[in-house]
């Protein structure tokens, strides 16, 4: 590499070492930083540098052996969160929420930009997402893995792939199938009425008495959903907790 590219690997490097909350081997002077930030760094350079990381072989290693083990680390406290388990404090809930939240961007930019150099990562990460989905996460943990499985899900191409990788091969996880289960038993809980009323601002199904014009009433038992019937929002979905440390 040139002494360029030796500077940007060895700043990356240390980007990964202070967001884990270890001591840098290359930055002079900088002992932490706080585990948000670091995160928002990954995911920027991870977004605006696509061909150094497929391209250079140095930077790919960085993706397998920094950047992996630290994401699927970071989300260790998050797949342990469950709503029986003992109640967290607000000021850890939030943090949880904050580092979850930037997590499931630069998971959700690993799948969508980098699945071909990680292709075994990625089928740990799509494992990951659908444990989120279990009934016994909270409801905005539940939420935001199921904005990312949207984005996931809008892709065909994306979707063949991860089916010819995981899918169709004997040793593998058969993912796609996975992701198809966990997503219909979401709806289920909400058509039974399995899910909490409102957590961390997200909003319970809605009932009778709440319908706005153009919309479509599902009924099951003492249980009712609307759905928008308008094509102009659907085209142009939004996820809201992931979009909601954009500035």
């Amino acid at each position: 590499m040139g002494v360029c590219a030796t500077d940007a690997y060895l700043l990356f490097q240390d980007i990964c070492q202070l967001t884990n909350w270890e001591p840098p081997y290359w930055l002079v002077g900088v002992k932490e930083v706080p585990r948000t930030f670091g995160l928002e760094l990954l995911e920027n350079i991870l977004v605006s540098s696509h061909s150094t990381f497929t391209d250079q072989k140095e930077f790919t290693f960085l993706l397998k052996e920094r950047v992996c083990p630290l994401v699927i680390k970071l989300f260790s406290p998050s797949i342990k969160h469950s709503r029986g388990g003992p109640k967290p404090s607000s000021s850890s809930d939030s943090n949880l929420f904050s580092v979850c939240v930037r997590l499931l961007r630069i998971v959700h930019c690993l799948l969508k930009n980098y699945h071909t150099e990680l292709v075994t990562e990625c089928e740990i990460f799509l494992s990951i997402i659908v444990k989120f989905l279990d009934a016994d996460k909270p409801f905005w943990q539940r939420t935001v893995a199921l904005e990312v499985l949207h984005q996931v899900c809008s892709e065909p191409a994306l979707l063949s792939n991860f089916c010819k990788s995981y899918d169709l091969q004997d040793q593998s996880s058969k993912v796609f199938h996975e992701i198809m289960g966990a997503m219909g038993g979401f709806l289920q809980s909400l058509f039974t009425g399995n899910t909490p009323a409102s957590q961390n601002g997200v909003a319970s199904p809605i009932h009778l008495g709440q319908q706005p014009p153009d919309s479509i009433i599902f009924s099951l038992g003492n249980t009712t959903i609307m759905l928008s019937a308008l094509p102009s929002m659907r085209s142009t979905f939004k996820p809201l907790l992931l979009s909601a440390l954009e500035k």
